[in-house]
């Protein structure tokens, strides 16, 4: 499934010259950045689209903004887990969450060691690369195999816990923790963080701002009408708080270069880079077709232009 995205601009910046659609993730935003029951409700409604032909059935813990009262599903059931079973009964909260944490934050610390190794860190990561970095952890790095296991470690499913494969994945958070920490170790802090802090940071489970209860009601209020008649202040006033910089537009021209440069690295690298290089062949093949459709359309303009249609 793609990730839903939740932010508080309506338009970044770093989303000029970008298409959201190949983002791969679902974009939404509010001033809170928080999931509300509109969204979920949306959110729920897409899913059930995407189980067509099966017949599924959706766990929920009981946040707030789980509000599926009027949301009519045709191949979704909705079971909510009973209170304060959380943490014991939820896949994710098992550790589904925890692997997409962990490679998540690897690819953060790396953007770190690169802007390190570049210019000094300075530039604050933005939403754009947040969300590739989340893509990547998500549809890459967190495997069906491990969101199977961890259904089975709490049960929820009636076959036996698969423990070699557990025992895989485990040792495979055991590699990617010291990876982090050997990362976190070449920026060269005084008083670095510790490994376990910096991959679960008490900050996440606290609540850093005090809602009223009108804030409250209005983030999580269903009425679809009272969210469309404030999206056009809403994108007014959250556009003001996004400070990170436009990405510049990339040429055919500059894309082709750089697709050969990396085809020629890869080709010299000692490792076998076989599979590396047969994805790069599919970049190819798009890039030469938007480089036929490009001259196609340049030669067009100019034709019309000589006879003086456009």
């Amino acid at each position: 499934m793609k990730p839903l995205i939740i932010d508080r601009s309506a338009k970044p910046r770093c989303f000029k010259n970008v298409n959201v659609a190949n983002l791969g993730i679902i974009y939404r935003y509010n001033k809170k950045a928080w999931m509300t029951a509109i969204l979920f409700q949306e959110w729920l409604r897409y899913f059930d689209q995407q189980m067509q032909g099966r017949k599924v059935l959706l766990l929920l813990d009981n946040a707030p903004s789980h509000n599926v009262t009027g949301v009519q599903l045709n191949n979704t059931t909705v079971k909510f887990l009973p209170p304060n079973t959380t943490s014991r009964l939820q896949p994710c909260d098992a550790g589904i969450i925890a692997s997409f944490k962990m490679h998540y934050r690897r690819k953060f610390v790396r953007y770190l060691l690169e802007q390190f190794e570049n210019e000094g860190i300075s530039s604050k990561l933005s939403i754009l690369e947040a969300i590739l970095f989340a893509r990547e952890a998500w549809q890459e790095d967190v495997t069906s195999t491990t969101i199977i296991n961890y259904f089975r470690h709490v049960k929820i499913r009636d076959e036996e816990v698969a423990t070699t494969v557990m025992d895989n994945d485990i040792e495979e958070e055991s590699e990617v923790t010291a990876e982090i920490n050997q990362d976190i170790q070449l920026l060269r802090y005084r008083n670095p963080m510790n490994v376990e802090n910096f991959l679960n940071p008490d900050s996440e489970n606290e609540i850093n701002e005090q809602f009223t209860d009108d804030e409250i009601i209005n983030l999580v209020c269903s009425s679809r009408e009272t969210e469309e008649d404030n999206v056009e202040n809403e994108e007014n006033s959250v556009e003001n708080e996004d400070d990170s910089s436009e990405l510049p537009p990339v040429s055919i021209k500059e894309a082709t270069e750089s697709f050969d440069i990396l085809v020629r690295f890869f080709l010299g690298q000692e490792d076998n880079c076989s599979k590396e290089i047969n994805g790069l062949m599919k970049i190819g093949h798009k890039l030469r077709v938007l480089k036929v459709k490009s001259l196609v359309q340049t030669n067009l303009e100019d034709y019309l232009v000589a006879r003086n249609e456009i």
